[in-house]
């Protein structure tokens, strides 16, 4: 088997097990909300039901995850990745009604703070897994990048939420305990994907330079730009800019190898001007 192909195959098991992990999420938490709505269930019964459904929800999902080209269909476009985090925000809304009960309330909020984390990371895995479907496997030019970040100051802020969300919780307020749980997660999970934790996954981070676009790459992530999208290029001020409107891309020199090196192998593939 080629390093290609065991590349592949690991990309597949992980997209597999996300789409498992989300699809029970997703039934678990329709599962427990639906049941605290309707009744007011002991903590074993509830218990009992989200288990269930989560268990049903996630061997349903790694069957559904073998469908012929999952992964493009939700990794293609923003909006598809998007749609992966979207219940949660349904979920959320729900539990602001002002007539519903306290512990209805709490079985909704935790399970927008659990949609909203697997959601998220199971739109990476697709973006990722999308990209290493379509794209050559052999890029124009490779050069290493060093994303701003700091390590230390992840994990503080991670920690600080995770922290607060056990303090609101021994304090009573259990609403509030998942805000900050959600906060610390998510914090978490994209320092993770982005490979700022630990701090020496930075080191494996590139940009690769393709006929169709520019690829970021990350230890768990990837993120494509394509040219189609890039009105220009410019290396000015200590800045390597690929302007997008609203969305431009940005690098410090100091964090790219050779900036110079980087926009001459763009110029060979843009469609459009490169100014230095």
């Amino acid at each position: 088997m080629t390093s290609t192909d065991s590349r592949a195959e690991g990309s597949d098991t992980a997209f597999r097990l996300a789409v498992g992990l989300y699809v029970g999420v997703l039934l678990a938490a329709s599962g427990s909300t639906t049941l605290a709505a309707l009744s007011s269930p002991t903590v074993l019964e509830l218990a009992a039901v989200t288990v269930t459904a989560f268990v049903i929800g996630a061997l349903a999902g790694v069957a559904l995850s073998r469908a012929a080209n999952l992964p493009a269909r939700l990794g293609r476009s923003r909006g598809r990745r998007f749609s992966l985090v979207a219940p949660a925000g349904a979920f959320a809304v729900v539990g602001f009604v002002p007539s519903a009960g306290g512990g209805f309330r709490t079985a909704v909020l935790a399970s927008a703070v659990a949609i909203a984390t697997v959601g998220f990371l199971l739109s990476k895995l697709a973006q990722r897994r999308h990209l290493e479907s379509t794209l050559p496997d052999e890029p124009n030019a490779i050069y290493a990048w060093r994303p701003p970040g700091s390590p230390r100051l992840d994990a503080l802020v991670a920690g600080a939420g995770l922290l607060g969300g056990v303090g609101y919780a021994l304090a009573g307020s259990p609403r509030l305990a998942l805000w900050w749980l959600f906060f610390g997660l998510f914090w978490l999970g994209a320092a993770f994907l982005e490979g700022r934790l630990p701090a020496g996954a930075r080191e494996t981070c590139e940009l690769r330079v393709y006929d169709a676009g520019l690829v970021r790459v990350r230890p768990h992530a990837k993120s494509f730009v394509p040219w189609d999208d890039v009105d220009h290029v410019r290396l000015r001020d200590g800045e390597l800019v690929f302007d997008r409107g609203l969305f431009d891309l940005s690098f410090d020199c100091d964090e790219l190898e050779d900036p110079d090196a980087v926009l001459s192998a763009v110029e060979r593939v843009h469609p459009g001007p490169v100014l230095r």
